[in-house]
């Protein structure tokens, strides 16, 4: 997959039958961050009946959920799957729930986070993050100037910049054929990109 969806932090809520569903979407970096997100809910909100949560990682395809309490499979499983029916990674999904005195019922219970959920979803905004080659490069000052609107045109983001006898870049390529096209008619061979890695960036 060389592109995938996330979600800007967002918070919204929800009332079934006098009970609160209060539902926090975070954009994560991975389990331990994931797992601190948590412990800063459950901290937070230490009088409330429940804190059940979901979220999928783009490491590995890994996703995890749990029903804190409530009976096995009506609160974190649909959680989860209003992530993966959106497509989104990197993203936790937390539902902290206030009993409001009436029990729902298993079938009742799995609408009311999902729907509380697709709500927090419906109120986040949706990113997109692309792979990328990561690259260093320098050019003298002339080139850069002329040359930055191509940069941005070929599907190329300037990550980093610094300025001294020469502009040093640091760059994400999505499209590495016009890239190395590009550079090499600027320079004519004069400076050569270095290949850091390759990583998801961030699209705007």
């Amino acid at each position: 997959m060389d592109a995938y969806l996330s979600l800007e932090d967002a918070v919204s809520e929800t009332v079934v039958l006098k009970s609160r569903f209060i539902c926090f979407i975070y954009q994560i970096k991975d389990e331990s961050d994931a797992a601190a997100k948590l412990a800063s809910l459950k901290k937070k909100y230490y009088d409330s009946t429940h804190v059940c949560y979901a979220y999928a990682l783009k490491a590995d395809n890994l996703s995890r959920s749990g029903d804190d309490g409530e009976p096995a499979g009506t609160a974190g499983l649909p959680i989860l799957e209003v992530l993966k029916g959106g497509g989104y990674f990197n993203v936790l999904a937390a539902v902290v729930r206030y009993f409001g005195g009436t029990k729902l019922g298993a079938g009742g219970l799995a609408r009311a986070y999902s729907d509380s959920v697709k709500k927090g979803v419906a109120a986040a905004k949706v990113i997109k993050y692309e792979k990328a080659d990561i690259y260093s490069l320098s050019l003298d000052y002339a080139d850069f100037n002329n040359n930055l609107e191509k940069f941005k045109a070929g599907g190329c983001a300037v990550l980093e910049s610094s300025f001294g006898d020469m502009v040093s870049l640091k760059i994400a390529v999505t499209d590495t054929d016009y890239f190395m096209g590009l550079i090499s008619n600027i320079t004519k061979g004069k400076s050569l990109p270095e290949f850091i890695e390759t990583a998801f960036i961030l699209i705007n």
